[in-house]
């Protein structure tokens, strides 16, 4: 069997394997939701403080099982993640015994993500109008954009692109957990996220020209934590 024979077939069975699971679902129920995060890096610079505050926008397909109230769902997720943190920026021209360091307060290391989250959610039903549902899941992430702002130093820009020197992997795998409140077809949500792999690139030092350079600027054990809270209507 060639390349393209093993595709096709793949494809078939994916087909099939659809077709079968989806007698198990009830009537597909869509979600829409939008909200603020707090999020940190570990291993990253020095935290000034506690999180750095961003938004959260995400569509949700919910699958839910016939004859019972648990459910899996999935869709597409815009999030904001980082950490407010001082850096030490460093003049490579100046001697070790004073000077070569300079911190820049107020600093902070963004991401933008869009992510995949694959869920299981479990509904709690309180009456005919208010129910909880509870989910837990991982999410398979990846990041649009990533820059580190605020760094201060004679002649250079306030802003630079992390994933230009490859100081960090775009993709990241996350587990996340949330309790939603759900009154008729709105809702409320809140929930967090801890990575499960490390996103640092192996490299240390953040160039920013000939002469300056921020040192040492992350760790192996660099991980993205984040909460967040939601509000959003389901159809």
């Amino acid at each position: 069997m060639n390349f393209f024979s093993k595709i096709i077939a793949s494809v078939l069975l994916l087909g099939a394997s659809v077709a079968s699971l989806s007698a198990q679902f009830d009537q597909l129920r869509y979600r829409a939701e939008g909200g603020v995060t707090a999020s940190r890096v570990s291993g990253v610079g020095h935290p000034s403080k506690p999180f750095l505050l961003g938004f959260r926008l995400s569509g949700q397909v919910v699958l839910p099982f016939r004859y019972s109230n648990f459910a899996l769902q999935t869709g597409l997720t815009l999030t904001n993640k980082g950490e407010n943190s001082n850096f030490y920026v460093e003049d490579t021209s100046i001697g070790y015994s004073g000077g070569r360091f300079t911190l820049s307060e107020e600093s902070s290391l963004g991401f933008m993500y869009l992510s995949l989250p694959l869920e299981v959610s479990y509904r709690l039903n309180i009456n005919a109008l208010n129910k909880i549902y509870l989910a837990v899941g991982p999410s398979f992430n990846y990041a649009l954009s990533g820059a580190i702002n605020g760094l201060k130093a004679p002649g250079i820009s306030k802003s630079y692109d992390v994933f230009g020197q490859k100081l960090f992997k775009r993709f990241e795998v996350s587990l996340g957990a949330s309790a939603m409140y759900a009154y008729r077809d709105f809702y409320i949500k809140v929930g967090a996220e801890y990575g499960l792999t490390t996103i640092d690139d192996q490299h240390r030092v953040l160039i920013l020209n000939d002469r300056y350079r921020v040192s040492p600027f992350a760790n192996d054990r660099s991980r993205h934590a984040l909460v967040y809270a939601t509000l959003g209507y389901q159809f």
